[in-house]
């Protein structure tokens, strides 16, 4: 086994974009803890032995990142397990049925903000303490989205969450500068996963190819190679940054 570049964290890694993200960090030589919830142990525990046959260290840590007490345990599990904390991955979301802002419920605005804010903040929170105390810098990255950039219809929740996820990459960016700690967000558009809907519905998915200069939706790999950017050495000087890869999406 070559010599490691350091340990990844990610969050929602049981499939999607998450999945792919892991993998490709994997093949970037990374050591990898996969979270995701409970329900999802049987995914993770695959995808760790997908990473251990690249070649890579993995081990599998179930919880809900929407509790803080929950998310130091699992940065300190990381640590205890594979040795160190250099990439803090927040990637754990969730999407909106498009619903009008008149007819959103409070509980469910609530929810969206746990899953798509709260958990960013816990892991950026407790995942730059763990690196201020290693001394050495990090990667601090989170998923936005389209919709953290620009506004659409009937997804005032979910857009107000993704708009939030850019604040606090951008605050951490000036906050954590000073420690060597890099923060950046990466904002996916249309992009084939259960998620969205798009890899089980044609007609939506051939609207949304309308939608990209480039004629396609995305793929989770497509997402992929952008956090493995964020990741790298070549991003050392990237900080505070919003990267969208949405085929250029045409508004």
């Amino acid at each position: 086994m070559s010599k490691s570049k350091g340990v990844v964290l990610i969050t929602g890694s049981a499939a999607g974009i998450g999945r792919a993200s892991a993998l490709k960090l994997a093949s970037d030589g990374f050591d990898i803890a996969v979270n995701d919830l409970t329900s999802q142990k049987d995914g993770l525990e695959t995808l760790a032995q997908e990473i251990e046959n690249l070649g890579r260290k993995s081990c599998v840590l179930p919880c809900d990142v929407t509790n803080e007490d929950a998310v130091k345990e699992l940065v300190a599990s990381t640590v205890q397990k594979l040795g160190s904390l250099d990439v803090m991955v927040a990637n754990a979301g969730m999407f909106m049925t498009p619903t009008p802002i008149n007819e959103i419920e409070q509980p469910f605005f609530e929810k969206i903000f746990a899953v798509n804010v709260h958990s960013v903040f816990f892991c950026f929170k407790h995942a730059s303490n763990q690196m201020i105390a290693q001394g050495r810098g990090g990667r601090l990255i989170a998923a936005t989205s389209l919709s953290g950039r620009t506004a659409f219809s009937n997804l005032s929740a979910y857009c107000a969450s993704k708009f939030a996820v850019r604040g606090l990459c951008a605050t951490a960016a000036l906050d954590l500068g000073k420690y060597g700690i890099t923060a950046n967000s990466y904002a996916p558009g249309a992009i084939a996963t259960q998620m969205t809907g798009l890899d089980t519905n044609p007609e939506l998915k051939a609207l949304m190819e309308t939608k990209a200069a480039l004629g396609r939706t995305g793929t989770p790999e497509d997402v992929a190679g952008v956090v493995s950017f964020l990741a790298s050495e070549e991003s050392k000087f990237v900080s505070g940054q919003c990267i969208g890869c949405d085929g250029a999406w045409i508004s």
